[in-house]
């Protein structure tokens, strides 16, 4: 338990870094630092393995996980561009619920802590981002909405595969650089290192974070938390990125949050507190039987 949790504020503080330096460089096209980041992770699990101190071990799962997954990525960044990020981080904090109904199908079973937090999150963001001030456009809902369903079912794989970190890490990464690049090309844009403008140092300084930071740590984080917590449990605390994001804008960026958004990251921190709490509390009472029994 203490492990996935360490690993979730793991993941939120690599997300608080590299995604507000996306936000700063926009002159680099999202398709590009996935493939950076892609091709970041790819070259650490080759090296990782061939060294020997790397197992490789994979199967279905771990496959369908990094389509999921690299689907998702490439969908939100895609609506992003097509309809800004509040409000599609907002729907993507819907991804809770694909996980909730797997869940009940599956187990028979409807965890109302993870919920009430889900309702908590959810309300957070939406006052932190502030959607609604942005119109409605059906083609970013779209994208936004298969992003969202897309994570959940990697999630989902995730949770389910034996496979060893390394062929999970390949498998997503493998997968983001394909679609990343077939996305550009469908949409007419090209794979530039080194936009117009920019210097080399700047570019590396990018390519660093987001390869390094928001590449090989943020998954290898999401991938502990995804083994170590259920599925539904990791899929709520993982939303907790958003708040998170707000944060590292605020110090590295300078964008200022208002009373309002301030308002919601509280809210959020306090579902993502209350469902920590709750688990723990729950997973104490349960070791106590086990000893007792």
């Amino acid at each position: 338990m203490r492990v996935g949790i360490a690993a979730t504020v793991a993941v939120w503080l690599t997300a608080a870094w590299s995604v507000p330096l996306v936000n700063e460089y926009r002159q680099f096209n999202p398709e590009t630092l996935l493939i950076v980041r892609g091709v970041a992770v790819m070259v650490a699990v080759l090296i990782f393995v061939f060294s020997g101190k790397g197992i490789w071990i994979s199967d279905k799962s771990s496959v369908y996980a990094g389509i999921c997954l690299a689907i998702a990525s490439v969908t939100f960044f895609r609506g992003v561009n097509v309809w800004g990020a509040n409000p599609t981080i907002t729907v993507l904090t819907l991804t809770p619920v694909v996980n909730f109904v797997c869940t009940v199908v599956r187990e028979k079973k409807f965890p109302w802590i993870a919920f009430a937090s889900l309702v908590a999150v959810l309300g957070g963001v939406a006052c932190a981002l502030q959607p609604w001030k942005d119109p409605l456009h059906p083609q970013g809902l779209e994208w936004a909405l298969c992003a969202t369903l897309t994570a959940g079912m990697g999630f989902e794989f995730w949770g389910k595969t034996r496979a060893t970190l390394s062929a999970k890490f390949f498998w997503y990464s493998f997968f983001a650089i394909i679609f990343a690049y077939v996305t550009l090309k469908l949409i007419g844009g090209k794979f530039e290192l080194l936009p117009p403008g920019m210097k080399v140092r700047t570019a590396v300084y990018v390519f660093v974070v987001i390869g390094g930071l928001g590449g090989i740590t943020y998954i290898g984080a999401s991938s502990v938390v995804l083994e170590k917590l259920p599925t539904v449990l990791a899929s709520v605390l993982l939303q907790g990125e958003t708040p998170a994001v707000i944060i590292g804008s605020a110090i590295l960026v300078g964008i200022r949050p208002s009373g309002l958004q301030w308002f919601g990251i509280f809210c959020a921190l306090v579902g993502i507190g209350y469902l920590i709490y709750k688990t723990d509390q729950l997973s104490k009472k349960e070791e106590k039987a086990k000893l007792l029994g």
